[in-house]
């Protein structure tokens, strides 16, 4: 597997923590974050290579790298039986079918790190590829973080999850069962099912849910991007709502 390319602030700093960074490549600032993230990368000894910001933009192919570029190792899946072994009880997992767009692929990983979700589920069918630097950008770096199982047979991981006693839920626009009126146990083993606003979630996925939910609302608008979706979705498993 190919070393990631990834770029901005934020994604090399927590690249860095995870130590993931195998090169920077980086400009000259005065930006206090920038010169503090700078000597960071130097004491860790990690090769780095200063160039203006032309060079920046040809490696990134954008001009919103804020000074930074870097390659990074490959990400890897992370381990079902493992998190389980590791957390017997009240394991929090989200899965993802048919998200295309790499910012909402992001913005919901970062989401996810941030409420602590155990594990993260990205049916790769449909999808954009988790390793893109756009989706590491979005994700702020929390995709350096997250645990993650990016695979073709999110029909699979389900089946496997049923067998470890977990109740799988998806939101759905306009299902009379609201997410509100099901308490997550603190106990229990749960996940969590979202689709793309266009094509939601495939049937093949949808055929192994428990129970559809919908988000509450109160406005003429039907769906929410899945982004926003995944804060209820996950404000849910963690019992906040």
């Amino acid at each position: 597997m190919q070393n990631r390319l990834i770029y901005g602030k934020n994604p090399v700093a927590e690249a860095l923590v995870a130590n993931h960074l195998i090169e920077v490549f980086a400009m000259t600032s005065n930006d206090k974050t920038a010169k503090e993230l700078l000597h960071k990368i130097r004491m860790a000894k990690i090769p780095l290579q200063m160039v203006d910001r032309h060079i920046l933009g040809n490696m990134a192919q954008t001009g919103q790298h804020q000074g930074f570029v870097a390659y990074a190792e490959p990400l890897q899946n992370a381990s079902l039986n493992r998190i389980c072994s590791d957390k017997p009880k009240g394991v929090r997992v989200l899965l993802l079918s048919n998200i295309q767009d790499p910012g909402n692929l992001g913005a919901v990983i970062r989401n996810c790190e941030h409420f602590g979700i155990d594990l993260l589920v990205i049916g790769s069918k449909g999808s954009c590829d988790w390793q893109l630097p756009s989706v590491s950008k979005a994700s702020a770096g929390a995709v350096e973080h997250q645990k993650i199982v990016y695979t073709s047979r999110p029909e699979k991981v389900m089946e496997e999850l049923k067998e470890k006693g977990f109740s799988i839920y998806g939101l759905e626009a306009d299902v009379r069962d609201c997410v509100t009126s099901i308490k997550a146990g603190a106990d229990a083993n749960l996940c969590m099912v979202l689709g793309s606003e266009g094509e939601g979630i495939s049937l093949a996925v949808e055929s192994r849910v428990d129970q559809l939910l919908s988000i509450p609302r109160n406005g003429l608008v039907n769906s929410l991007n899945v982004s926003a979706a995944s804060v209820v979705a996950s404000m849910w498993l963690r019992g906040l709502i």
